[in-house]
């Protein structure tokens, strides 16, 4: 109870932390690095919501993805061993998910993460389709009701799809391509469960976040880890965050969302089943079904 305790307390005064900058520095910087989405204005939520964006400001993959990397490189020119790496990693991967309340999607990447560098150490020799598997199943198995949780079903769905593509995503020439290429995936693998859920897509939140996407994840967010260490930076945040919220203002007014009745679960899975089809084979010919479905759930 005690080791509790400090835990906790070391969590609040973290967290806390962030209250110490105004309202607007503060309610993102709580957003990016404890997942405090609540914090941010509602109608500026409401915003990167119609644009298809708000995943990004949830802790996320991303999040994971930034902190794991930016780690591993500095551990590397210190020398470390891979097996330290690995312990000192996944050390800061468990706290960060408790700072995070466990949240599923950092349950998710976190849990890759790590069997992703013991498959590669330990030299088992699978490929990363079946390590992601495997920690989808050893997640279920801990918790069975987060199958439940849409944001596991989101993220544990658009990851896996990337992952199973990522040599067709590779293949693309350059940044741009790559990026449009991962976002068309992400947006046409998430369709059936946006609509089934919320009833409603925006046809250019694949363009939305072709523009976000690098924008918050090699500016904002190291931004806000910066600021949150550093106060002297939040000016320089603070005129990231407008940029962000005056194009989410900008592009909100463009009215490119449609309104779909909730699909079956019958007509969802058989849009996965063709979909998977039609990405594996890639021919122009195997995507017409695709097309009809996506009519059918229009009509």
């Amino acid at each position: 109870n005690k080791n509790n305790n400090y835990l906790y307390n070391i969590k609040n005064k973290m967290i806390s932390r962030t209250e110490k900058f105004d309202n607007k520095s503060s309610s993102y910087i709580a957003s990016f690095l404890f997942g405090k989405t609540n914090k941010i204005n509602d109608d500026i939520k409401n915003n990167y919501q119609k644009l298809g964006v708000s995943h990004l400001f949830a802790v996320s993959g991303m999040h994971v993805s930034l902190l794991t990397g930016f780690l591993i490189f500095i551990f590397k020119k210190l020398k470390f061993k891979d097996q330290l790496i690995n312990i000192i990693i996944t050390s800061i991967l468990l706290f960060y998910m408790f700072l995070t309340d466990f949240t599923s999607s950092i349950l998710r990447s976190g849990m890759l993460f790590i069997l992703t560098r013991l498959n590669k150490t330990h030299k088992f020799e699978l490929d990363n389709f079946r390590v992601f598997i495997i920690a989808i199943c050893f997640l279920i198995i801990i918790n069975p009701f987060i199958i439940y949780d849409i944001g596991f079903i989101f993220s544990s769905v658009i990851s896996g799809y990337l992952i199973l593509f990522s040599s067709f995503i590779s293949n693309r020439k350059n940044y741009f391509t790559k990026s449009l290429t991962i976002s068309s995936i992400a947006w046409i693998v998430s369709f059936p469960i946006v609509i089934y859920n919320f009833y409603e897509v925006n046809l250019l939140s694949v363009f939305y976040n072709l523009l976000f996407v690098p924008f918050i994840s090699f500016i904002v967010f190291p931004f806000s880890v910066l600021t949150y260490i550093f106060d002297f930076l939040k000016p320089i945040f603070s005129f990231f965050i407008y940029i962000l919220e005056t194009l989410s203002i900008l592009f909100s007014k463009i009215d490119s969302t449609i309104i779909f009745k909730r699909p079956s679960l019958i007509l969802v899975y058989s849009y996965f089943v063709i979909i998977t089809f039609s990405l594996w084979s890639l021919k122009y010919s195997s995507a017409k079904p695709l097309f009809i479905l996506l009519l059918v759930m229009i009509i």
